[in-house]
């Protein structure tokens, strides 16, 4: 069974909250925007109309903007509340598909920097950021190859140092460990 089929289900949601925190309010600052820029079209539009109003016993003749601004302002606030709500949701649970893998890549980076080359980025089938973390994957699978093979051939040496007493051939076999180094490495 592969670890991908055992990874338990995500239980927090705000990995970086930094991020997540600027990602949902910058959604929920255009849902805000969205409603104030309907409020003023409607009054704009509506300023140079009358309306008649039965208010108290008395037919009063007021302009539609003063007319309509209490029913307009309250379906906007109860819009706004449902719309904040969803995008709220939605933006956390996007946000997360980003902002978790994020985080994964992060340490698992942490840990190749640190040496551990057999390490393996694994992801949630449906994460953002699965072909970036097949691309690491790889490349610490090639680094690792490399610095076995780089390794192996400085244990040949050593064997072959322990039978033989001949510094010349030593000094061109290290030289070619060295060589091999750069060829693989920027250093």
């Amino acid at each position: 069974m592969s670890e991908k089929a055992i990874m338990p289900r995500r239980r927090q949601y705000f990995v970086k909250r930094d991020f997540q925190g600027a990602f949902i309010l910058k959604f929920c600052l255009v849902v805000l925007l969205g409603a104030v820029a309907s409020t003023l079209l409607i009054f704009y539009f509506s300023g140079d109309t009358l309306t008649s109003d039965f208010s108290n016993s008395r037919l009063v003749i007021k302009s539609t903007s003063q007319a309509i601004l209490p029913a307009v302002i309250m379906t906007n606030l109860i819009t706004l509340g449902i719309s904040a709500l969803a995008v709220l949701v939605l933006t956390l649970l996007i946000s997360h598909k980003i902002a978790g893998p994020l985080f994964r890549l992060e340490k698992e980076l942490e840990k190749i920097g640190g040496g551990n080359l057999k390490t393996e980025v694994i992801l949630r089938n449906k994460d953002q950021v699965e072909a970036l973390a097949q691309s690491i994957n790889s490349m610490a699978g090639q680094l690792h190859t490399k610095v076995f093979d780089i390794r192996d051939s400085l244990d040949q040496m050593a064997r072959r140092m322990e039978h033989e007493d001949a510094t010349g051939k030593w000094a061109e076999s290290i030289e070619d460990v060295k060589k091999r180094i750069d060829a693989h490495f920027q250093l």
